[in-house]
């Protein structure tokens, strides 16, 4: 349940980012990298970390109307 509460307080801090920003040009996104094999999981992730971070690329080096306001994941991207 705190999981949850957290992620949804994160969700509409970064919303709020993205609309407050966008006039001075920052480009705000975030990414899902979905469940990677790591050390914090104790590698019991279903996808390699190197295929998250493609994700955190593409958040992070795509052109503003294809990721502000966004989440970024593996298939493409989704609204807030």
């Amino acid at each position: 349940m705190v999981y949850r509460s957290t992620k949804s307080a994160l969700n509409m801090i970064m919303t709020q980012y993205a609309k407050q920003l966008e006039s001075e040009e920052f480009v705000v996104s975030a990414s899902n990298p979905g469940y990677c094999a790591t050390n914090l999981n104790a590698y019991s992730g279903l996808k390699d970390p190197r295929d998250g971070a493609k994700a955190l690329i593409r958040s992070v080096t795509g052109a503003k109307e294809d990721v502000h306001c966004l989440m970024v994941n593996e298939t493409g991207t989704e609204a807030w």
